[in-house]
């Protein structure tokens, strides 16, 4: 299929708005095959890359681009993509000079081997949205508490569970190995921690791993810890031991399991010294030193290009009366409507499409007998159609209006339902 603008805003398939904060990736593509009836997850996959005109098989594994396709059947450039509904910015969020980095084939990973829910999650989703759906902020590592319901996180094995409705995921979810808040460690160093990586992610560009690795050993001097050269100094390994319950800190930083009080673990130790630590371990020792009571480390990390600890509020769905008003303003010209509202064109043409509300642009360009205007003789054949029960083709007789044209002008309309129907089996199945 060729790669044109009007295959773009006009795709032979329904594409679902993504929620606030909704990982993207395979939760997406679930949710892609569920609303389209694709037989398979490839399936979904192989008509992406068809309807954008990218030849996965060129680039290597089928992996490799598919967030480009992803980000335009939600109506998104793939930077938006990511920033909104991937953890790309925290596995990324600290490099080194030289360090390679990730290609779009590895920026949809998720960053633990298992997946996590929140019941009243779902059940709020449902009632508000009719669908539930995966939150990002519950995959993020570390975090198996939902701060919004002040209850723990349910777990699902079975990563593949992505592909269909958390509702569905929550008949074979096991309980979180911290049912308390407080099995994780002390409760406001857990917070800390989550809220250091929202930051993390919310950086949207990597920081410069140099510049943290400084202040990071500036505060930790503070707190009586010395880099790895110092003789006969706490190491890293054993503040944040002595911090964190053993249980929360080897699961996210499984390497502690070998830690013995007293003695270097090396990948920590040098690493958060030399720079070359994971971004998790920075994330740990930074929110075991803030915890240390130096009011000094907010004005050490505030010289960190771009570290920023208040992450950006999530994207919200568009304003519905606004859309509307801008439709009829334009007279149903998709573009127009996006540029009247600065937004962009494809997601705005996604959401219109969402609202029955389908592109006028060519209602101009349909041959016709009549010298009525194009929009006089369409709202006239709705009025006979929806008020008066007429059939398509009597609705069109005596306008000179093109019954093909206006029967995928009701076809675009009923999307909605269309959808609503999909959904129900996506939910119930």
């Amino acid at each position: 299929m060729e790669s044109s603008t009007t295959n773009l805003d006009n795709p032979p398939f329904i594409r679902p708005i993504l929620m606030p904060d909704e990982l993207g990736g395979w939760g997406h593509i679930g949710r892609l095959k569920a609303l389209n009836g694709f037989i398979s997850v490839d399936a979904t996959r192989q008509h992406l890359f068809s309807w954008t005109g990218e030849d996965s098989k060129a680039h290597g594994k089928r992996n490799a681009t598919i967030v480009r396709p992803l980000a335009a059947a939600a109506g998104l450039e793939p930077i938006d993509y990511l920033q909104h509904h991937s953890l790309h910015y925290l596995s990324n969020a600290i490099w080194q000079p030289g360090q390679q980095r990730l290609g779009l084939g590895q920026s949809l990973m998720l960053l633990r081997p298992n997946v996590y829910l929140c019941r009243r999650c779902v059940q709020d989703d449902l009632q508000h949205y009719g669908m539930a759906y995966w939150h990002r902020e519950h995959q993020l590592p570390g975090n198996y508490w939902c701060f919004v319901h002040e209850s723990p996180l349910k777990c699902v094995e079975n990563s593949k569970a992505l592909y269909h409705s958390p509702s569905q995921a929550l008949r074979n979810c096991s309980k979180s190995q911290f049912s308390r808040l407080e099995d994780m460690g002390h409760a406001n160093l857990i917070k800390r921690f989550l809220q250091i990586e929202k930051g993390f992610l919310a950086a949207h560009k990597p920081l410069d791993g140099l510049a943290v690795t400084r202040v990071l050993l500036e505060a930790a001097a503070k707190a009586g810890v010395r880099d790895w050269r110092g003789a006969n100094h706490t190491p890293f390994s054993d503040l944040l031991h002595s911090k964190f319950s053993a249980q929360w800190l080897c699961s996210v930083l499984p390497v502690f399991r070998e830690k013995q009080m007293g003695l270097r673990l090396e990948t920590i130790d040098k690493g958060l010294s030399k720079g070359y630590a994971s971004v998790t371990a920075f994330i740990v020792a930074l929110a075991a030193l803030y915890d240390a009571g130096s009011s000094e480390i907010d004005a050490l990390l505030s010289e960190v290009p771009d570290l920023s600890l208040a992450g950006p509020a999530s994207p919200q769905i568009m304003n519905v009366d606004k859309l509307r008003r801008a439709y009829v303003k334009e007279s149903g010209r998709h573009r127009r409507v996006a540029k009247r509202l600065g937004l962009p064109r494809r997601t705005t043409i996604n959401h219109l499409h969402r609202m029955g509300l389908p592109s006028l642009d060519r209602i101009g360009c349909v041959p016709s007998t009549s010298a009525e205007e194009p929009l006089l003789r369409l709202r006239r054949a709705i009025e006979r159609f929806v008020e008066d029960g007429q059939s398509v083709s009597e609705a069109c007789e005596g306008l000179g209006l093109d019954v093909s044209y206006f029967e995928n002008l009701l076809r675009a309309t009923a999307g909605n339902l269309y959808q609503a129907t999909r959904l129900m089996a996506y939910e119930n199945n």
